[in-house]
């Protein structure tokens, strides 16, 4: 939500909540026992959805730089070391999209905050696709698209590979015809590539749905259910999202 939160809609619990969830007076607050259980929840605030962690009678702003200091960890697959991590790398589509509290800037900044690596990497890339949807599902939200550029620039810097650069076409083509540059790349990347799913992702980028149809078939039941939901099959009956 880019407008505004009107706080003169709120009544006065909502307003004490909303004082709660202020950066400079977030960590260690009580609140009202608003939640039975600790964990990430839904706070309401009038009519504003907040995206909240519920901890021992507090309430933390999930996207305030108090949240993100202390980070999860994820198994390296090449060397079984645990590895740093964004707390952010499992929030949904939904919560990009919808929470009034989202803060795409303060979630590259936990992003960057720790060491890249493939087996991070991983996750981040989930966490775009998630972007993407969201994108997809805001259209007119800025800091969705925003956050979505950000991260799939982020990840193609870190790691140039086939699907970082396909995601990263993916947000380019929401907005434009892709460039001639990127084009050819698509085509060479055709020619030499055998993972059907890539190709894939390549057909759609190239508006190819005889190739798309040749390598969708080839993929196993399981994997075709998965394909369909990645949000780059949108490409194959939309147009571009107006800038």
């Amino acid at each position: 939500m880019d407008s505004p939160v009107d706080i003169a809609e709120f009544k006065d619990r909502d307003l004490h909540i909303l004082e709660l969830l202020a950066d400079h007076v977030v960590h260690g607050k009580k609140c009202p026992a608003i939640f039975k259980n600790d964990g990430i929840e839904t706070l309401w605030i009038g009519k504003y959805p907040f995206l909240v962690l519920a901890y021992q009678e507090k309430i933390i702003n999930i996207f305030c730089r108090n949240f993100y200091e202390v980070a999860p960890t994820v198994l390296n697959k090449n060397d079984g070391t645990q590895e740093k991590i964004s707390p952010y790398c499992c929030i949904n589509s939904e919560a990009i999209a919808k929470t009034s509290n989202f803060n795409g800037d303060v979630t590259m900044e936990s992003i960057k905050e720790h060491p890249y690596s493939p087996s991070v990497g991983e996750w981040y890339v989930k966490l775009l696709l998630e972007a993407i949807t969201a994108m997809d599902d805001a259209p007119d939200n800025n800091k969705t698209v925003k956050f979505s550029n950000d991260l799939a620039n982020y990840l193609l810097e870190n790691e140039d590979t086939v699907v970082n650069r396909i995601n990263k076409l993916q947000v380019n083509k929401r907005f434009a015809p892709l460039e001639k540059q990127h084009t050819d790349w698509l085509l060479a990347e055709r020619d030499r590539e055998d993972d059907p799913r890539l190709l894939c992702g390549i057909a759609i980028l190239l508006e190819d749905t005889v190739l798309f149809d040749e390598q969708f078939a080839k993929l196993t039941p399981d994997i075709q259910e998965e394909f369909r939901a990645y949000p780059i099959m949108k490409l194959l009956d939309v147009k571009p999202i107006p800038s």
